[in-house]
């Protein structure tokens, strides 16, 4: 007979380990199929804090900023004075919308919101 203990025991082994090792490889790929698809979709994610233009400041005046909020793809921003806020200008820097409500002022952004956020937020109230 040709099947030894010996074979057996590989045989029973590749069975074991082989779907194993293929769920691995599997897994794999669509780990990086998935990391290649939010690269392509987000390309501006590893943007520097440096790189945000600083125009975002001057849209909303100098040392107006009292407050800073952000929700999804929305910042609020609460001012000093509402008449030094450029609108026109926030929406030339990419803001699909810009709603003035009392001392705040509401943006929303579709790139770059964590960055803005974090500009804004660092400058809050410099005088």
């Amino acid at each position: 007979m040709f099947l030894t203990a010996d074979y057996v025991w590989w045989i029973l082994g590749a069975c074991i380990a082989g779907p194993i090792l293929i769920l691995l490889i599997i897994a794999t790929v669509i780990a990086l199929v998935k990391r290649i698809k939010l690269a392509r979709k987000y390309p501006n994610a590893k943007v520097k804090y440096e790189e945000v233009n600083p125009e975002y400041l001057e849209a909303f005046g100098e040392n107006n900023i009292i407050d800073v909020s952000m929700e999804m793809s929305r910042i609020t921003v609460s001012v000093k004075d509402v008449d030094n806020v450029d609108a026109a200008k926030l929406k030339e820097l990419g803001a699909s919308g810009v709603l003035l409500v009392g001392n705040q002022v509401k943006c929303s952004f579709k790139e770059n919101i964590e960055k803005i956020y974090n500009t804004l937020k660092g400058n809050m109230g410099n005088e």
